[in-house]
């Protein structure tokens, strides 16, 4: 293989692992939250093939009734704004299962992301990256109860926190 090959080959690798890592991580920052659906049938009988009874013998073709029932429970999202440096609320209080948003109604961008500063591991989906002016982030679903903290990368005294109950 000559070394433009093995070249062109390494490009190819890295290309597809940086577009895998950044798949992963945007699962990670964007996750979606199903609705939770619930459905109950009344028909009690067990189905026949048509034309025959339970029995094996032939019969008049009848109708059953099969009602369904769908449930979708709402799911709650608070906003937290970010406007001239600070975050309001600067602690936020939900439930388990609940939602925010970040809203940066101010006139300069914004990095979002989890604590601790610089490492921002506490929590992956809080780690937003830039919001730009008059923009709003996607919804961040909290199913655990814990204390949540974040930050402005840019300036890290540029805190707030999301209290999870």
């Amino acid at each position: 293989m000559s070394s433009s090959a093995k070249v062109w080959l390494g490009v190819l690798v890295t290309v597809i692992v940086i577009a895998g890592a950044y798949y992963f991580y945007m699962q990670q920052a964007n996750p979606v939250t199903p609705a939770t659906t619930s459905s109950t049938s009344t028909d009690d009988e067990t189905p026949t093939p048509a034309g025959q009874s339970p029995l094996g013998g032939a019969t008049t073709p009848s109708t059953s009734t099969d009602t369904t029932t769908s449930t979708t429970t709402p799911v709650t999202t608070t906003t937290v704004t970010y406007k001239n440096g600070v975050f309001t609320p600067a602690t936020t209080t939900i439930k388990k299962g609940e939602s925010v948003v970040f809203s940066n109604t101010g006139t300069t961008s914004v990095t979002i992301d989890s604590d601790p500063h610089p490492t921002h591991t506490t929590y992956l989906p809080l780690n937003i990256g830039i919001l730009s002016a008059g923009k709003t982030s996607s919804a961040i679903s909290f199913p655990t109860a814990g204390t949540y903290g974040y930050h402005n990368h840019a300036n890290e005294t540029e805190t707030g926190k999301i209290v999870v109950q």
